[in-house]
C-alpha cells in the first residue's frame, strides 16, 4: 500500500474545512481512531475507512455509516474540498488584508474576523468568501462562447427585484461593525454587467404573453421590450439557434 503521513494528511483535511468528529456520519467530517482513518468526502454517497499498517495504506474500503459495515473495497478516494474556500496561512492573510480594504474601524469588534484569523469558520462566512481571493470567476468564465442560453419567464424583472432586496439588505444592515456587509457588487454580479455578460450568447426565451400561454422567442438576449419578437422571423431564427445542438 502507499505510505500515509497521518499528521500531514490530517493538516490537510483541516485545511480542506473537514471537521474532526468522534464518527463520521456527514459529508465533511473524518475521525481518527488508532489505525483507522474514516472519512465523508464531499460528493461521495459514502464514506471510506481507510486501515493502516504502521505507516502505509493496508486496506481501503467504503461503509454504511449507520451499520459501520464495510460496503466495498476501493482502489482511491477522491477528495474534494469541504467548503468552497481555503483555510491556509495565505488565505486568511488575504481575508484580512482584503477586509481592511472593504471595511473601516477596528476589525477585532467583528466576530467574523477573528474567528477567520483564529484559523475557524464561523456562521455565515460564506457570504464574505470574495475576501479570501484576488478575483472571482462567475459561470460566464466558464460558459463556452458559443453557448446557448435559456430564459424562462420575467426574468429582467426577476433580476431587478433581487438586486434591489440586496441593495436594501446592505443598506440596513451594512454598517453593523459586528458583521458589516461587502458592498453588493462585491458579492453579487449588477443587473447591467448581468445582461452584459449575457448579450453575446444565443437565446431561447420562454416567456408568457397576452396573445399566448407562451411566448419563444430567440436572438441575443436583452431585456424585454414592449412590442415583443416578430413571429415571423421565428422558424428560422429557431433554427439557426438550435443547429448542433
Amino acid at each position: 500500500g502507499s505510505a500515509l503521513d497521518v499528521d500531514r494528511f490530517r493538516r490537510r483535511l483541516e485545511r480542506s474545512g473537514y471537521r474532526h468528529v468522534e464518527t463520521v456520519y456527514e459529508h465533511g467530517e473524518f475521525a481518527l481512531r488508532g489505525a483507522l482513518i474514516d472519512i465523508f468526502p464531499m460528493g461521495s454517497p459514502l464514506p471510506y475507512r481507510i486501515d493502516l499498517l504502521d505507516d502505509e495504506v493496508d486496506t481501503l474500503r467504503t461503509f454504511d455509516p449507520e451499520t459501520q459495515r464495510t460496503v466495498a473495497r476501493m482502489d482511491a478516494v477522491r477528495l474534494l474540498p469541504a467548503r468552497e474556500f481555503p483555510l491556509t496561512r495565505d488565505a486568511i492573510a488575504r481575508f484580512q488584508q482584503h477586509w481592511y480594504e472593504q471595511f473601516e474601524g477596528d476589525p477585532d469588534q467583528s466576530t467574523v474576523f477573528t474567528e477567520v484569523s483564529a484559523g475557524r469558520v464561523p456562521g455565515g462566512c460564506e457570504y464574505y468568501l470574495p475576501l479570501f481571493f484576488d478575483h472571482c470567476e462567475t459561470l460566464f468564465d466558464y460558459l463556452p462562447e458559443d453557448a446557448a442560453v435559456v430564459t424562462v419567464g420575467r426574468h429582467h424583472e426577476a433580476a431587478q427585484r433581487f438586486w434591489g432586496e440586496i441593495a436594501e439588505r446592505h443598506s440596513e444592515y451594512g454598517i453593523d461593525p459586528r458583521r458589516p456587509l461587502l458592498p453588493p457588487p462585491v458579492g453579487f454580479l449588477p443587473v447591467e454587467e448581468l445582461y452584459a455578460r449575457l448579450k453575446g450568447h444565443a437565446v431561447l426565451e420562454l416567456r408568457l404573453s397576452a396573445e399566448a400561454p407562451v411566448h419563444v422567442a430567440s436572438g441575443a438576449l436583452e431585456p424585454p421590450r414592449s412590442d415583443g419578437d416578430s413571429r415571423s422571423e421565428l422558424p428560422a431564427r429557431l433554427a439557426t439557434l438550435t443547429a448542433g445542438h
